[in-house]
């Protein structure tokens, strides 16, 4: 069932296409369906996606678009709300706390489900005309470089989740004689970091003090690949080390990425972690959906995912 409104456009439609991405925008449901079979949607109207009984999206119509032949149809979930700008203070509080208070500010179209809750409290900072949106993608990255912990904002048919990505492990292999049928397999260093110098510093002094961070194997394989990053003038010493190895800890290794075509499975989204077994690859290893793409059409339900982990040295 595909709902515009109250209208079902199922009957019609000849393509659908429903994409998520982790921490990287709205998710997007696109239709498409010939112009002279039902009426044409408008801006604004809402749109609901069932699948066997199961709801699997829920937004509102941002773009309509018109030929002789086809209307084509994109609609956005509530993420897309968020691309709204302020100037917000975050205070010394967790992401949990900070995400209520964005989205309270945000309009009655966010509607917040599960939001596990994050011990560790962001230090203070002044977004200043950010997207909401931003503000969030910032203290979610923040998260993980202080704690090493990789969170997701999503939408749930319409309810926004804040779930942290170990608490989304399907039970799902894809790979030899389960489901994939095409693959592209790559690896790279562009984002590899062996070695992490941390910052304090102030224009009237100068350099403050320093914490370094550096995994030998890698430097003795690779050669030196070195991320500077600044600490807060608050921060102690002790503190700034945690934060360069964390840093360290999140951005060493080859980064290895795979794109999959399969068969369609409506539980892969972004910020789930799949099973990849591919024996021809000598790969065996649990990753993370960075992207999913469902497509529905004459040929069936098959999915496009990209997925990436860290390849250890």
């Amino acid at each position: 069932m595909i709902l515009l409104d109250d209208q079902d456009y199922e009957p019609v439609v000849t393509r659908l296409q429903w994409s998520t991405s982790r921490n990287d925008g709205a998710g997007t449901l696109t239709i498409t369906f010939p112009s002279a079979s039902a009426p044409s949607p408008q801006p604004g109207q809402q749109a609901i996606f069932y699948r066997e009984g199961e709801g699997i999206f829920w937004g509102w119509v941002f773009r309509v678009q018109q030929d002789r032949k086809n209307i084509q149809v994109l609609c956005c979930d509530q993420l897309r709300y968020l691309k709204n700008s302020d100037t917000l203070y975050r205070p010394a509080e967790t992401l949990d706390l900070f995400l209520n208070r964005v989205c309270a500010a945000a309009g009655d179209r966010i509607r917040l489900g599960t939001v596990e809750k994050c011990p560790t409290p962001l230090s203070p900072y002044l977004f200043d005309n950010r997207t909401r949106l931003d503000m969030l993608y910032q203290s979610i990255r923040e998260l993980r470089e202080a704690t090493g912990l990789s969170y997701i904002l999503r939408d749930a048919f319409g309810a926004l989740e804040l779930r942290e990505v170990g608490s989304l492990l399907l039970p799902l292999t894809l790979g030899d004689g389960s489901l994939v049928t095409d693959y592209r397999y790559g690896g790279d260093l562009d984002a590899t970091v062996n070695q992490v110098r941390v910052l304090q510093s102030s224009a009237s002094v100068g350099i403050i003090q320093s914490a370094w961070a550096e995994d030998a194997a890698s430097v003795a394989r690779f050669g030196p690949l070195l991320l500077l990053d600044k600490a807060d003038r608050g921060m102690t010493l002790p503190q700034m080390q945690q934060q360069a190895i964390q840093l360290l800890q999140s951005r060493k290794g080859v980064r290895r990425t795979l794109r999959l075509e399969a068969m369609g499975d409506l539980r892969v989204r972004a910020g789930n972690s799949v099973r990849v077994a591919i024996g021809e690859l000598k790969l065996d290893v649990w990753v993370l959906v960075l992207s999913a793409e469902h497509t529905f059409d004459a040929q069936g339900h098959r999915m496009t995912l990209e997925l990436e982990w860290r390849e250890e040295p």
